[in-house]
């Protein structure tokens, strides 16, 4: 084992032994992301870590505070054929969900064993399907902790060549409570500083969803004029945020996840005060902050009142607080002197604040109405969806669905509808023709020699310009992704079909809604599909000459059609019948609504559907 000595750098003549024995390497090893409703069983999850021979491996258990994950071993065979691979010997890390706080609380148990391995090229994390935005956030820490080394978040299920298997010492597995060895490791990456300002954690520059403490501004005053840093950590890289710690005596901030990094990397000298904001138990928070600042963390407790946006997530409350009780506190505990100026916000000044988020289109509700609320909505989506079977699309990512069927068709040309910001057009290897009423490419993609013609129009416009005639293109695969609205779809289709090559496919984005509200004709907030689902009943019912297989692509799944027939000429009376059997039919229409609509739309996984039209796959 290897021994630390605990503690900012310094040696207290204690030494804490660090499992090294333990680590071992797992050969080809399936990484499953995390994907949008992938639950098995209530607290669970089909996410994770899977041997070769597709079980699991007891020392690669991943969990979070809300589930554990339980990857199946016929997810692991489904995805195992079009799986990613990586070559090399990398450490995993861990999950890697979309938030700053779960980076600081999920990634980062296992990254002692760097220090003990060696011929590695880097470490790999379980990440969420749909998300990769935390890797600054993971690079930042890596760096921090000493290792200039190249990490990899899945988002896609991924084989690794050699998977490194090292103990969790401090996760959401144990409830958060680094084991002393690991917070001394911890502890020791980073060398004392020279004592700077006292810090107060603000709050007030995060979107205002994020949660607020109201008249926080009238706080950052009376911190400011006590002499400290008024930090908004947001605004500064994860490097700026550990030097800004390392050298504060004093750290002062409501709870939330910047109150994670603070614990971790200030000195052992320092002390922190957390001022809770949440009515509701943050044993998580307590747990990390105390493994890491033991005997140097007190808790204010000044809540008065707590309200919420009509939606489920606890943390993102607006906190009414006793300025007098937080005075109080933080006088008998030292972080401020008796005599500091300390101004106390009037009821109008509170009520005011309040008003800016109390609006007639989104009015707040008591933290007991949240709950009561909350409690009993999630009941009753439990028991409806048990009830009526709606399905989960829990496959791999769409994305990568079609990055297999570039490489497997490989075709002469590739139409795409519905461009945006390109993420799809990318994975084109082909002569392309790329259609949207308004592109926002990141960056144009690199076709080497191949054509790329970008039409910056509708799909109509485009099919009646007589492009693709005067030049004799025929399409070997086209993606539609354009205006969620089904009879704008089912013409892109039917316009399409009528340029495709012998054995071409049509891939439609968005035609599986896991709820009613993402397939309403006007776009909601988060994922929305429209009304495609419709296209493809019209599909399903009225061409059975077709060859459709509807896969579970995640996160709102994809249809792949063949048996195309580019010589049908009866756009104009397929969209008339359409709009006659389609327009007014709703989810009610169906028995069971929307998982009634299922039973007309047979559900494959997306591996089944590769085989099915490459059959080398």
């Amino acid at each position: 084992m290897t021994e630390r000595a605990p503690g900012g750098g310094g040696d207290t003549g204690v030494t804490q032994a660090l499992p090294s024995d333990q680590i071992t390497d797992l050969s080809s090893a399936l990484l499953i992301p995390i994907r949008p409703k992938a639950r098995r069983s209530p607290g669970t999850r089909d996410c994770g870590v899977l041997t070769s021979d597709f079980t699991p491996h007891p020392m690669a258990h991943l969990a979070c505070r809300q589930w554990a994950a339980k990857p199946e071993t016929d997810t692991g065979r489904d995805a195992a054929p079009t799986a990613e691979r990586l070559k090399g010997r990398w450490l995993l890390g861990g999950l890697c969900r979309g938030h700053f706080g779960h980076v600081l609380t999920n990634s980062l148990g296992r990254l002692w064993a760097l220090d003990d391995i060696e011929n590695i090229d880097g470490v790999v994390f379980v990440g969420h399907a749909t998300d990769a935005s935390q890797d600054p956030t993971v690079a930042g820490m890596l760096a921090a902790l000493g290792h200039d080394i190249a990490h990899h978040i899945c988002t896609d299920p991924t084989i690794v060549e050699t998977l490194i298997l090292a103990p969790d010492l401090y996760s959401e597995t144990m409830s958060s409570k680094a084991e002393p060895a690991y917070a001394a490791w911890f502890k020791s990456k980073f060398a004392p500083q020279p004592e700077n300002q006292p810090i107060y954690i603000t709050r007030r520059k995060l979107p205002p969803d994020d949660g607020r403490v109201l008249c926080e501004d009238v706080l950052e005053q009376n911190f400011a004029q006590a002499g400290y840093r008024i930090f908004a950590p947001e605004q500064h890289s994860v490097a700026d945020q550990i030097a800004a710690y390392a050298s504060a005596p004093l750290i002062v901030g409501c709870d939330g996840s910047a109150l994670h990094l603070a614990a971790m990397t200030m000195p052992e000298t320092a002390r922190l005060a957390a001022i809770h904001r949440r009515m509701e138990a943050t044993p998580l928070l307590d747990a990390q902050l105390t493994g890491f600042a033991p005997d140097r963390v007190v808790w204010v407790d000044a809540l008065t009142d707590e309200r919420h946006r009509d939606f489920r997530a606890s943390h993102k409350g607006y906190a009414t607080l006793d300025f007098r009780a937080v005075h109080r506190s933080l006088v008998q505990n030292k972080f401020l002197d008796a005599s500091a100026e300390w101004t106390i916000p009037t009821n109008a000044q509170v009520s005011d604040d309040l008003a800016r988020f109390d609006t007639a289109d989104a009015s707040l509700l008591s933290f007991h109405e949240h709950q009561a609320r909350f409690t009993g909505r999630h009941r009753e989506i439990r028991d409806i969806a048990r009830d009526i079977q709606v399905p989960d699309m829990d496959g791999i990512g769409y994305r990568r669905v079609l990055k297999r069927l570039h490489a497997g068709l490989n075709p002469d040309w590739y139409l795409e509808i519905g461009t945006f910001r390109g993420l799809s057009l990318a994975l084109s290897q082909s002569n392309t023709v790329a259609v949207d009423p308004e592109f926002r490419l990141d960056t144009p993609p690199d076709l080497g020699d191949k054509e790329l013609h970008m039409q910056e129009m509708t799909s109509d416009a485009f099919f009646a310009s007589g492009f693709v005639q005067q030049r004799g293109i025929r399409f070997g695969f086209a993606f539609l992704d354009g205006l969620h609205l089904y009879e704008a779809t089912l013409a892109d289709f039917l316009n399409a079909e009528r340029v495709m090559a012998p054995g071409g496919i049509i891939a439609i984005h968005d035609c599986c809604p896991t709820t009613v509200e993402m397939a309403a004709r006007d776009r909601p907030k988060g994922l929305w599909t429209g009304d495609v689902w419709k296209t493809l009943l019209f599909l399903a019912e009225c061409r059975p000459d077709l060859d459709i297989q509807v896969t579970r692509a995640a996160p709102t799944g994809l249809a792949l059609i063949g048996g195309l027939d580019p010589t049908r000429n009866t756009v104009d009376d397929d969209l008339a019948l359409a709009r006659e059997r389609y327009d007014d039919l709703a989810f009610s229409d169906f028995a069971d609504g929307l998982a009634g609509y299922y039973r007309n739309i047979p559900l494959v996984p997306p591996a089944r559907a590769l085989r099915h039209f490459l059959p080398k796959t």
